[in-house]
């Protein structure tokens, strides 16, 4: 176990995070993409990892070492994301953003692939009351290269509205999977149970009354559809920042170290506070990011 725990800490479960709201809505709003499809990258990012999941977790399942169903998506959002470098480095308009669109939703696929492997190798591998920590050491991990990012960014006074800093950046970006995929792929993982399975959408579907008689559920699943808010809005503080930057250079940089710093900090307190409770991270979370949207709008209201 010691050795499976040594290989688990130094793989980046988060490396997703690297496709980031403000880099993606920056270069959307740069090379001239309609603030229509600017707003479909959120619920493209999120929705194309999380639906599918209910079909693609049978499959998984069918696997005793699930590790390489991981790798296989860390490669295939390598090369989404070098797609969409390349699009943004050649494209524009319209058409840029809607090829954008269709390679994040490649993206978001393979996202949803991994994700389904990377919860059950690691619950093979981290006992129940470290997993939150690892997630949160992980995602401090990825914020700390983030923060490195957004200083080179700010330091080499790199132009934030041009096509070639944007395929430098998801190249890059691209080049982590990689690296992400030759790390998980060393973890040593026993072989798992492949019986027992059902497949998840039938039982999604089949369970759908319990909205109706569960009365907990039902506040829990209201609550999260409100909280969906939080994420959708993302996108628009960084199309106002950038229509209100007043020429100020490298201000995608201060984003990227602000994102950066954000994980890096507050990443191992959220995952501690996970591995107690839940129930209040939801309600903290919850109260910080309407009050900075009640603050959003009274700043841009002035």
């Amino acid at each position: 176990m010691g050795r499976q725990l040594g290989h688990c800490r130094r793989v980046p479960f988060n490396a997703g995070a690297a496709v980031d709201k403000t880099t993606l809505t920056w270069m959307m709003d740069a090379i001239g993409a309609p603030v229509a499809l600017t707003g479909l990258l959120v619920p493209v990012r999120e929705s194309g990892s999380l639906i599918p999941q209910l079909v693609i977790a049978a499959f998984v399942r069918r696997r005793p070492v699930r590790k390489w169903v991981w790798v296989v998506g860390s490669l295939l959002q390598a090369l989404s994301v070098l797609a969409i470098g390349l699009t943004a480095w050649i494209l524009g308009g319209v058409v840029g953003g809607v090829a954008v669109i269709a390679s994040l939703a490649v993206f978001s696929l393979a996202r949803g692939l991994s994700s389904v492997a990377a919860k059950d190798v690691l619950g093979k591998t981290i006992p129940k009351t470290r997993r939150g920590r690892v997630n949160g050491f992980s995602a401090s991990a990825a914020g700390l290269v983030t923060l490195g990012v957004g200083a080179a960014l700010v330091a080499t006074g790199a132009d934030d509205g041009s096509p070639t800093t944007f395929l430098a950046l998801l190249a890059g970006a691209a080049g982590l999977w990689v690296v992400a995929a030759a790390l998980y792929s060393r973890i040593i993982e026993w072989p798992g149970a492949t019986e027992g399975g059902g497949n998840a959408l039938a039982e999604a579907v089949g369970m759908l009354a319990l909205l109706r008689d569960d009365r907990p559920f039902r506040d829990f699943v209201i609550a999260r559809a409100l909280l969906l808010c939080s994420a959708l809005s993302a996108p628009y503080y960084v199309i106002l920042a950038r229509r209100h930057d007043a020429g100020i250079a490298g201000q995608l940089g201060f984003f990227i170290i602000a994102g950066g710093l954000a994980s890096s900090l507050s990443a191992p307190f959220w995952g501690r506070m996970a591995d107690w409770s839940s129930r209040t991270v939801m309600t903290v979370a919850a109260l910080i990011t309407s009050s900075l949207g009640c603050l959003a709008v009274a700043v841009c209201s002035v």
